[in-house]
């Protein structure tokens, strides 16, 4: 029904997926997004075990480089800090992802 009416309305292509196709998938799209996010996030074990950062550090990730330097180089200050750095990104991806979809969080729906 939304495509027909679109076209009725004289929408184009382009238009049609700009203001029906996209705004209907942008629930889908932000939750991949997320989910991407948190299992980069929390992949360090795997990354560890099966390539130690990978050859020229193909694999490397916050996680894996707050390991390194907190655990292999002992410099625990520059690890925290890099974690911290993990939280605060975290964080902003958090509250762009609450606000992309406060109409979905929003009472009486």
């Amino acid at each position: 029904e939304l495509y027909e009416a679109a076209s009725l309305d004289g929408a184009g292509p382009w238009r049609t997926f700009r203001s029906v196709t996209l705004p209907m998938l942008r629930p889908v799209i932000t939750v991949v997004l997320v989910l991407g996010f948190m299992s980069t996030v929390k992949i360090l074990d795997l990354i560890l075990a099966l390539t130690d950062g990978g050859p020229a550090d193909a694999t490397q990730t916050l996680g894996t480089v707050t390991y390194q330097l907190s655990f292999l180089n002992l410099d625990f200050g520059q690890g925290a800090v890099v974690g911290n750095v993990l939280i605060l990104v975290s964080a902003v991806f958090a509250v762009l992802y609450l606000r992309a979809n406060r109409s979905d969080f929003a009472p009486g729906k």
